[in-house]
């Protein structure tokens, strides 16, 4: 197999594997009513008329501590508090993963995350940041063991 075509089929893996990631968030993004419904004690209907009037995940994820702090023990108040915090940081991956232009390298385990951003200078200007993105990172990819699972 030439590298072209094994770029191609790496682009493919890691495209498909993006878009899996990207659908697995959104439906966990979706289903938090579920727990705000749980926590006010009221029907899915108002629950997600609630939720979605908030669209920034950080804040949908802070209204839930709130509920959580007013209505549940310590226990699982902990534990909720883990959960959102673990979403909180792969929420940095999903955005990067979906948001980022890219650039696929011929490495099976790794790409390069390209993005503009500006820097914290006095004038904040814009740079260019490369990101190595191990391929792992990608949630419910199958893309870390891809090279294992044909040996």
């Amino acid at each position: 197999m030439d590298e072209h075509t094994k770029i191609e089929q790496i682009e493919a893996a890691f495209f498909l594997a993006v878009g899996q990631a990207v659908r697995a968030w959104s439906s966990m993004e979706n289903s938090m009513w579920l727990l705000a419904g749980a926590l006010l004690n009221v029907d899915q209907f108002r629950a997600r008329i609630v939720m979605s009037s908030f669209t920034s995940g950080r804040t949908q994820r802070m209204l839930l501590i709130r509920l959580a702090e007013t209505y549940l023990e310590a226990d699982p108040l902990s534990r909720l508090r883990g959960l959102m915090e673990r979403v909180g940081q792969l929420s940095k991956d999903r955005n990067a993963i979906a948001h980022d232009p890219f650039s696929i390298g011929s490495k099976e385990d790794e790409i390069t995350l390209i993005a503009d951003h500006f820097g914290k200078s006095k004038r904040g200007a814009l740079v260019t940041k490369f990101e190595r993105f191990p391929r792992q990172r990608i949630p419910h990819s199958g893309m870390a063991h891809s090279s294992s699972s044909s040996s």
